[in-house]
């Protein structure tokens, strides 16, 4: 695949610092042909104002911005990016969250054969330590695999690249109130229930 689009999708809510230091990460990839679609849930700091600011120094092809009422969660969020989106390819990443510069380009090599791609990453500590985050590569069928085998933390929301198609299929991301801080392992789930090409990269790509 020559020169793919993709479109990051940054669910953010009060997180004015850590946002920037998300938005810095993009702009650092080796990879620049992406869009990046920022969902604010309503916050009430500085988020607008730094988007505002970093809009001008930008690497890669376009910043959106998009802000609505607080809904509570990053689910909504998560859905106006991905109806918002142009790409083939979404990729979540969480404003708290960051990305090493080769991350897109580690996984343009997989996008043909697989619609879900995800990889491991690094937990940043206090003093500045390092904590690996592996995943596993899941077997078919991946329903199964998850169920049987656990999913809790098996797939990184910040690492996941996705085809936009299929959570389109799956009807987005749940919107039940109930799933609040599992709606990302509720996904991978449903996800499964109609795809087994999942591709699991054993490279640390991403810290948080």
């Amino acid at each position: 695949m020559i020169n793919p689009l993709f479109s990051v999708v940054v669910p953010t809510y009060n997180r004015a610092e850590k946002l920037l230091r998300c938005l810095r990460s993009l702009n650092a990839q080796t990879y620049t042909n992406f869009e990046v679609i920022i969902c604010d849930d309503g916050s009430e700091d500085q988020t607008k104002e730094i988007v505002k600011n970093f809009r001008s120094g930008i690497n890669f092809k376009k910043l959106y911005y998009f802000f609505d009422t607080n809904w509570g969660g990053p689910a909504r969020p998560r859905n106006k990016g991905v109806k918002e989106s142009t790409a083939e390819w979404i990729c979540f990443l969480d404003a708290d969250d960051a990305w090493y510069p080769e991350k897109l380009q580690s996984i343009i090599p997989f996008l043909i054969g697989f619609d879900l791609i995800y990889h491991d990453f690094n937990l940043v500590g206090p003093s500045g330590k390092l904590r690996p985050m592996s995943s596993r590569q899941l077997k078919p069928p991946v329903f199964n695999d998850q169920m049987l085998n656990g999913h809790n933390g098996c797939i990184i929301n910040s690492g996941v690249c996705i085809r936009k198609s299929i959570v389109e299929k799956v009807g987005g991301v749940s919107e039940d109130r109930q799933l609040i801080g599992v709606e990302d392992a509720d996904l991978w789930l449903r996800i499964a229930r109609i795809t087994d090409l999942f591709k699991y990269i054993p490279l640390q790509l991403g810290y948080y």
